[in-house]
């Protein structure tokens, strides 16, 4: 603690702030001292993680600054002055001409939540009723995508099997 003489000589609010570090360091000491036991994972524990991750993926999401000049496919294309080209100005701007793609820093997702669908879970192709079972058989949760190939009545007996088993199915539809 501060003596007023001290407290004088560096300024009430400073003196302040150097209270509040002081009573920071010793709740983080007894808290390190007190280690306490990790509980056992509950499907309660689970659902608040996919809620985390949900959150952590919707955060990660920017939106594209295109500029200030409107863009000439959705403006009134008939308008002469829309059909010119202007030079796109700026790195995030989607008519800008570049020289090849290039994937930016900054833009990938954390270890934990990258191959992850938004709802969580990781995601898996399925093209027949037996890539589905396998899928059942395995540990691990995941939704289901069902191929674009796959025709009308493999798609039905798919859809079928996936509710039986109680999996979730991303596009569903016949």
């Amino acid at each position: 603690m501060q003596t007023k003489n001290t407290a004088k000589k560096i300024g009430p609010k400073v003196a302040k702030k150097a209270e509040i570090k002081a009573a920071e360091k010793k709740e983080v000491q007894t808290k390190a001292k007190v280690a306490k036991a990790k509980p056992e994972k509950k499907k309660k524990e689970i659902s608040k993680e996919i809620l985390k991750v949900q959150k952590k993926i919707k955060a990660k999401k920017h939106v594209l600054f295109r500029g200030r000049f409107g863009k000439r496919r959705i403006r009134r294309i008939s308008n002469k002055k829309w059909q010119r080209w202007r030079v796109p100005r700026g790195i995030d701007i989607e008519m800008k001409q570049h020289d090849g793609y290039r994937p930016k820093i900054g833009y990938r997702f954390a270890k934990g939540i990258r191959h992850l669908h938004p709802s969580g879970y990781p995601e898996k192709t399925v093209f027949n009723v037996e890539e589905l079972m396998a899928i059942s058989n395995e540990k691990k949760p995941y939704v289901i995508r069902v191929a674009g190939k796959v025709g009308k009545r493999k798609r039905i007996d798919i859809v079928k099997k996936a509710n039986e088993l109680g999996l979730r199915i991303l596009n569903y539809r016949y």
